[in-house]
Parts: C-alpha cells; sequence; structure tokens
C-alpha cells in the first residue's frame, strides 16, 4: 500500500513539473532599486522565459507601465513601494517583477505620482548583431548567442559554455580548459623539458666518457700484453 502511495506521490509530482513546464511564457524581468527621492537604480531588466507576478491591483502612489511604439498603453500596475524594513525607516526599496511580455512592447516606466521618473528601452529584438537594451538569448537569440552575457544563465547541456553561470552550474563549461590557463601551460611546461634535455645530455656524456675509459683500459692491457716481460736482475 505505501509503494502505492508513493508512486502516485511521484506521478503527481511529475504531472505538476509537466504543468509549470508548459506554463512558462516570455515575461519581462524587472529588479529595480527605487529610491525616495525618485532617483532609480536598475539591477537587471531583462526578456526571459517565466511565469508573470499574481499581483492584486491595490490603490498606491507609484505604477509600472509598459507601451508600444506610439505611446499606448498596453499592460500597466498599480504597486506599492515601502520605505520601511526591520530597524524602521530606509531610503531606498528592492522592486522585483514579471511582467508578460508582448512582441509589440516597447517602452518600460516607472511613474511615481503619475511623474515618470524611470524609462526603458525593452525592444525584444533589434536585430543590431548587439545584447543590448532589454534582449536576451530567448527574445533575441541571433543578437544573444549563449556564449555572450546576456543575465540569463542556460545550465543545460547544449555544448556552449554560458558565461552568465556560476562556476559549476553549467557541465559544458567543465568540459573545456580556462583559456587563461592554456596560454600559459607551455612556459609551465618549459623548465621541465629543460631538467629533462640537461638530463639526457648529462647521460650521454657519460656514456661517452664510459667508452673512452673502456678504450683505454682495452689499449693498455693490449699494450702490456705486447710488452716483453721485465727481467728481475
Amino acid at each position: 500500500m505505501s509503494q502505492m502511495k508513493a508512486t502516485l506521490l511521484f506521478l503527481t509530482g511529475l504531472v505538476l513539473l509537466l504543468v509549470l513546464e508548459t506554463s512558462a511564457e516570455k515575461v519581462i524581468y524587472v529588479n529595480l532599486i527605487v529610491h525616495q527621492n525618485n532617483s532609480i537604480t536598475e539591477d537587471d531588466v531583462i526578456i526571459t522565459d517565466g511565469r508573470a507576478t499574481q499581483y492584486h491591483k491595490t490603490p498606491g502612489d507609484y505604477k509600472i507601465e509598459v507601451r508600444n511604439t506610439g505611446g499606448t498603453v498596453l499592460w500597466s500596475q498599480d504597486v506599492e513601494i515601502a520605505f520601511i524594513d526591520e530597524s524602521g525607516y530606509c531610503s531606498s526599496s528592492y522592486f522585483s517583477y514579471k511582467i508578460p511580455y508582448q512582441d509589440t512592447m516597447k517602452t518600460l516606466v516607472m511613474l511615481h505620482n503619475k511623474k515618470e521618473i524611470y524609462t526603458k528601452d525593452v525592444t525584444g529584438c533589434n536585430h543590431n548583431l548587439k545584447c543590448d537594451n532589454a534582449e536576451t538569448y530567448f527574445s533575441c537569440s541571433n543578437d544573444c548567442p549563449l556564449n555572450q552575457k546576456d543575465g540569463v544563465c542556460m545550465s543545460k547541456s547544449d555544448g556552449v559554455c554560458d558565461p552568465d553561470c556560476y562556476a559549476g552550474v553549467d557541465p559544458d563549461c567543465a568540459k573545456k580548459p580556462d583559456a587563461g590557463l592554456v596560454q600559459y601551460l607551455p612556459y609551465a611546461a618549459l623548465p621541465m623539458i629543460l631538467v629533462i634535455a640537461y638530463a639526457a645530455h648529462r647521460r650521454r656524456e657519460e656514456k661517452k666518457i664510459e667508452k673512452q675509459r673502456r678504450e683505454f683500459e682495452q689499449w693498455k692491457a693490449e699494450r702490456e700484453a705486447a710488452s716483453p716481460p721485465r727481467r728481475t736482475p
């Protein structure tokens, strides 16, 4: 009975994983630091795969919008940003949100009391062969190939080492030696090569000396054998 229960739990978990995988969509992943003086520090704004943030619309002084090229608002959300932490008052607050992405989206805007305090070009793909704006491999693979930084780590084995992944995350990175180290390998091997060459030279010299010694001993023995014995007085 317990084995059947474990099997059912495993199948249920597998179904949930499949549902989550198939429900993934393109999103604008927004990470900003909002300061009370209306300045914004951009941490990361990229287009990637994910699930949009579920957020109930509540009245607030802040709003985020995404507009098309003509300035029409395609998506908007009132957000509440608090400048209070565990210690009390703070001058800045971290804001993170995943916005459902549309191909016609052009500009991300944050407003405070209806005043624009931040804008960002979120064009999905401008085909300029540069990985800029909010482009990533997911939104523009031609401008952002896997071997370039785009803020998204592809940890699957695909034959390309992703520079956005931490050490040990992308299995493809472990297959290739560090190019920075490879260029110094000949220099690291040079002392060993010199030692081996010197040892081989010494060995040849020792053999040469040993051959000369044997030839001398043989010559000496032949000379003594050819000489008449000395008479004793």
